[in-house]
């Protein structure tokens, strides 16, 4: 409904160009252009009443031309410059100020003044409006994300956010990055622990000319060791090597991937895939992995692009891991088995119920993990809607099944049973995140409250704060927000509060027009990115920071430290 309304505002402002250049305005043009800007106006304030604002301005517009029909041509111009800024300004620039900028161009097209000075003076402030509301999207040769000392507060560097000593069983794991043609590798490029284990993975950049780092996505590592260039570390040169060690508590599928110029690097390979199990308790007979990813324009699960097939004896336990290291949300549907959803981004639903045709979304960097009974026909697990890739358990290794008709979207807000949790409903921070677009000083952006990295405001938080954080999605794109170190619990999505089970998630896909509210416990210190996992989209501004009070960084992003 959302671009619904955007796509009829966009429609409407085009009209009204074409009214006033109308000679002859006939009594049903001006009518039908009212009535259909104040059903534009109406649409709007669903969302807010800010947004009601672009439709009233054109209203307003509507009634300076009827008055001064002999200043059409500088009406003109006022509407045009109305359309232009409404593409170039992100929806989140306060629309007050954008109409008082045309409340004067209308008091100046009103005066008997020369015809050339409302519409110089109206560009002059539009320039200036964009001035000051879109940041410069140039990088500084360097920036220190440190915060300046609080008086009397004693400041810690990330460096020292090592964690707590650890305890259980080391896994030690030399990791080495290749570069091989255009595409680039991780050896290995799957990690399996147990639950309490202590990864010592060492990093090892065998690559010519490629700086690269290792993010542990979804797992929540002490800050020393989430592997940010600029940020946690400097991004490691050809011939170098870092070592992150970590106790890893959490159980789940995640993967880990480079964070020194994600978009480029993770694109051509740079990631890999990690499966914690628990230490004890059943695990699934056969437990496969898949990874969503575009190789030269098409999708594949690892790097093959077209139907794999597995022999499963019926009656075997099986979990189907399936984790997008793409940036585009992609859906992934099962054909011939009941099943469930049993666990989202690592973390297992509560009494997940069963499923059929139901289709699971998943956003960039998110994952989703499948677990079924097999029986003694071929069950198909593929990307909805897509003839391959896909997956084929199978009772004799030979037979397949053809994917089914997608079904609809698996509904997490009420999926599987409620249960309790111990984070509180007491907030004693609450921030509101605004993603949008608009263009910056080199072009487009996708901004977070009107700013791109790195002039995006940070969030701020003290150690051991209940936060709720709220993202509205104002722009035309999905944004699939992951906040580092930390799990999220989603708490609403356009106001429809969670009641099934407890949803845990560390990539969020926001929708356009949706707001989604989730809440966390401030109990991870460090400085953490929060970002869009669209790469493309974070690469050109979608990136921002939650950084704790009393924390800061030796660490400068610029040349060699390109975080995304």
């Amino acid at each position: 409904m959302y671009v619904i309304a955007l796509i009829a505002e966009f429609l409407t402002s085009l009209l009204l160009i074409v009214a006033l250049a109308i000679r002859r305005w006939r009594k049903w043009t001006v009518g039908t252009l009212v009535v259909l800007k104040a059903a534009v106006a109406v649409l709007m304030l669903a969302y807010g009443f800010e947004f009601a604002v672009k439709p009233l301005r054109d209203l307003a517009l509507l009634a300076v031309a009827l008055a001064f029909p002999q200043r059409r041509k500088l009406l003109i111009v006022a509407a045009g410059a109305a359309f232009a800024l409404d593409l170039v300004l992100p929806q989140s620039v306060p629309q007050w100020t954008v109409l008082g900028l045309f409340a004067v161009a209308g008091g100046l097209v009103s005066l008997p003044i020369r015809r050339w000075i409302a519409p110089v003076a109206f560009v002059a402030l539009a320039a200036l409006g964009v001035g000051i509301w879109i940041p410069a999207s140039a990088a500084p040769t360097t920036m220190n994300m440190g915060m300046p000392a609080m008086p009397g507060m004693a400041m810690r560097s990330v460096t020292q956010l090592t964690g707590l000593p650890t305890t259980g069983p080391v896994k030690k794991v030399t990791i080495t990055a290749r570069q091989n043609g255009d595409r680039y590798s991780f050896d290995p490029d799957v990690i399996r622990l147990q639950q309490g284990d202590v990864l010592d993975a060492t990093l090892v950049n065998k690559t010519p000319n490629t700086p690269v780092t290792i993010h542990w996505h979804g797992l929540d590592v002490p800050n020393a060791d989430d592997g940010v260039a600029g940020i946690t570390q400097d991004a490691v040169e050809p011939g170098g090597t870092f070592e992150y060690k970590f106790q890893v508590d959490q159980v789940g599928t995640y993967w880990f991937h480079s964070h020194e110029d994600t978009k480029d690097e993770v694109t051509r390979g740079l990631f890999g895939l990690i499966v914690v199990r628990p230490r004890t308790g059943p695990v699934a007979d056969v437990d496969q992995a898949l990874m969503i990813h575009t190789w030269g324009g098409g999708l594949s699960f690892g790097d093959n692009a077209g139907v794999q097939v597995k022999q499963v004896e019926p009656g075997s336990s099986v979990r189907v891991r399936v984790v997008n290291t793409d940036s585009d949300l992609e859906s992934v549907q099962v054909t011939g088995s009941p099943w469930k959803l049993a666990a989202v981004d690592g973390n297992d639903l509560h009494d997940p119920g069963v499923l059929t045709d139901q289709t699971v979304p998943i956003g960039g960097g998110g994952r989703a993990d499948i677990q079924l009974t097999m029986p003694d026909h071929p069950v198909r697990v593929s990307l909805a809607g897509e003839p391959s890739p896909a997956y084929v358990l199978s009772p004799d290794g030979k037979s397949t099944v053809d994917a089914g008709a997608p079904g609809p979207e698996v509904d997490l807000m009420h999926y599987g049973a409620p249960a309790l949790v111990s984070l509180g409903t007491k907030y004693d921070r609450d921030y509101t995140v605004d993603l949008d677009q608009g263009i910056g000083a080199t072009g487009f952006k996708w901004t977070m409250n009107g700013g791109v990295f790195p002039d995006a405001p940070m969030l701020m938080v003290s150690e051991g704060d209940t936060v709720r954080l709220t993202w509205r999605n104002l722009s035309l794109g999905e944004h699939p927000m992951h906040l580092h170190g930390h799990e999220v619990l989603v708490l609403s999505r356009d106001g429809v509060a969670s009641a099934g089970s407890p949803v845990w998630m560390d990539t969020v896909s926001v929708r356009p027009g949706e707001t989604v509210t989730v809440a966390f416990k401030a109990d991870n210190p460090g400085i953490w990115m929060d970002h869009c996992h669209n790469l493309g989209h974070a690469k050109i501004g979608m990136v921002m920071h939650l950084a704790y009070t009393d924390v800061t960084t030796p660490f400068s992003v610029g040349e060699g430290n390109n975080p995304e």
